[in-house]
């Protein structure tokens, strides 16, 4: 029988009995969260002061959540301060947002290790929205463009680009994908796909980047998204999208002097899971309860139904 988003929401309450974690296994990640973190690059001196940090707020109550990405991505990639080479781990990462916007993207973790750069996005059962629903702001032209709220927006488009240029591409892409979406009408994009979300994490890193142009040149940049996958997307479009965005930032990049490498993918908790060594659960060696949990038992916890034994 094929897995669907609403029975795994299902199964992934039942193993608590409840929408969201009890407060026994709510005050252990709690512990874990405010351990101090062995990273001297890290502005912040937990994880838990990270998330606080972060705009979305997860800790209020997106992270207690069975069915959390967010919390699915903490133990995908907590246990990183601990291994060699690593430099920054960083949930809820702040990145540059166009000027004049009242919000700015957040990334689900963002790592520093050696000459690599990773942003990621982590979905698990979320459906992701449409072009359609991209605000005015980020492709508009002054007296075409409203807020949400329905006010006239009165910067123009290259002001909010702050007069890098970037606006024309941004412009192009949405034009590019409303063309393919009519193409593609039987089907159309991935149901994990969020599309306004990546064209402002898009937009975000491109900042990050050429506003740290020292920091990035000679790198590798590569910005991923970790889902999973319920059998249900459409692989000609997510390799269209992901394919279009990556060659546009590879040539803005290229015009504002970065000389590193730039990649832009994606791919599934079933497949990642595989590829990672096993280590011991961040936390693991300073909390009893968790009688050396390894990282791969907590997401095989999502992945496979099974209660956190703690």
């Amino acid at each position: 029988m094929k897995e669907t988003r609403s029975k795994k929401i299902t199964e992934l309450s039942n193993e608590y009995g409840s929408k969201i974690l009890s407060d026994y296994h709510k005050n252990i990640y709690l512990e874990r969260l405010k351990i101090e973190l062995p990273l001297k690059s890290t502005i912040q001196k937990n994880y838990f002061d990270q998330y606080e940090q972060g705009d979305g707020k997860e800790l209020k109550t997106h992270f207690w959540s069975t069915k959390s990405s967010s919390r699915l991505c903490f133990e995908f990639f907590s246990w990183l301060a601990y291994e060699d080479g690593v430099k920054e781990v960083v949930f809820e990462k702040k990145l540059p947002g166009i000027n004049h916007s009242p919000k700015i993207p957040n990334m689900d973790v963002y790592i520093h290790k050696e000459n690599n750069y990773y942003f990621i996005e982590s979905k698990l059962t979320e459906y992701g929205n449409n072009i359609y629903s991209l605000p005015d702001s980020y492709f508009k032209e002054k007296g075409e463009a409203f807020s949400t709220s329905g006010k006239p927006i009165n910067s123009s488009l290259s002001d909010r680009y702050y007069n890098t240029g970037f606006d024309k591409s941004v412009m192009n892409l949405y034009e590019s994908i409303i063309k393919k979406l009519k193409e593609n009408n039987t089907r159309q994009k991935p149901s994990w796909l969020d599309i306004p979300q990546e064209i402002k994490h898009t937009i975000g890193i491109y900042f990050e980047i050429i506003n740290n142009i020292n920091k990035y040149n000679n790198n590798c940049i590569s910005f991923y998204n970790l889902f999973y996958d319920f059998k249900d997307g459409n692989d000609d479009f997510a390799k269209f999208f992901f394919d279009i965005v990556q060659s546009i930032m590879r040539k803005e990049l290229k015009k504002k002097g970065f000389n590193g490498t730039y990649i832009y993918s994606y791919v599934t908790y079933q497949e990642a899971v595989k590829l990672i060594p096993e280590r011991p659960a961040f936390g693991s060696d300073k909390i009893p309860e968790m009688n050396g949990s390894t990282n791969k038992n907590l997401i095989n916890s999502f992945l496979g139904h099974r209660p956190i034994k703690w």
